[in-house]
């Protein structure tokens, strides 16, 4: 009766331990001091394995956090370029706009007819120009906003990211969805 009860007994113990494991609490740790043979060595196992658990999460975070603040880093590094081109691109746009006004402005008609020419065809160059120019500053601030959202997905999957509760409309967010 003894040895049926001192087995049950250890057996409990060996039980809520797992269980406790399985529900997450890595640092748990089962008394084995009073266990012998293979019931000692399972509690001790127990014991190492939520040791082993703690630092796998511990290596997690740690990697997470280090791919966050990667990905925040060279999106920081490629912004800087990106925000130059975005000012040039719309500089480059702002030029087109004031050529093409100060070309349609009257100072007087040409005697010749390769200057009406000439600024035909000037005119169209600076129309193209001014189509690259808001091509060029329309993906540009596309990808400037791609790479705002690659930091704001990589701060949710870390919980990193600050949610403030808003009213919405279901509707609304249903046909966005």
């Amino acid at each position: 009766l003894n040895i049926v009860m001192y087995v049950a007994i250890i057996c409990k113990k060996l039980l809520g331990a797992s269980r406790a494991l399985a529900e997450g609490q890595e640092n748990y740790q089962v008394d084995t001091s009073m266990m012998l043979g293979d019931f000692k060595e399972h509690g001790e196992n127990l014991n190492s394995l939520g040791q082993g658990i703690s630092r796998a999460v511990a290596e997690r975070m740690k990697s997470e956090h280090l791919k966050t603040e990667l990905i925040t880093n060279v999106s920081h590094d490629i912004k800087t370029p990106l925000t130059s081109i975005i000012n040039y691109a719309d500089l480059i746009c702002e030029e087109t706009m004031r050529n093409k006004e100060e070309d349609q402005r009257p100072e007087g008609q040409s005697d010749s007819e390769g200057g009406v020419r000439n600024e035909e065809a000037n005119s169209c160059k600076d129309a193209r120009i001014q189509e690259y120019a808001e091509v060029l500053l329309r993906q540009s601030r596309r990808l400037k906003k791609l790479l705002e959202d690659l930091v704001e997905a990589s701060k949710a999957t870390t919980g990193n990211l600050e949610v403030d509760l808003k009213p919405c409309e279901v509707g609304v967010l249903l046909s966005q969805a």
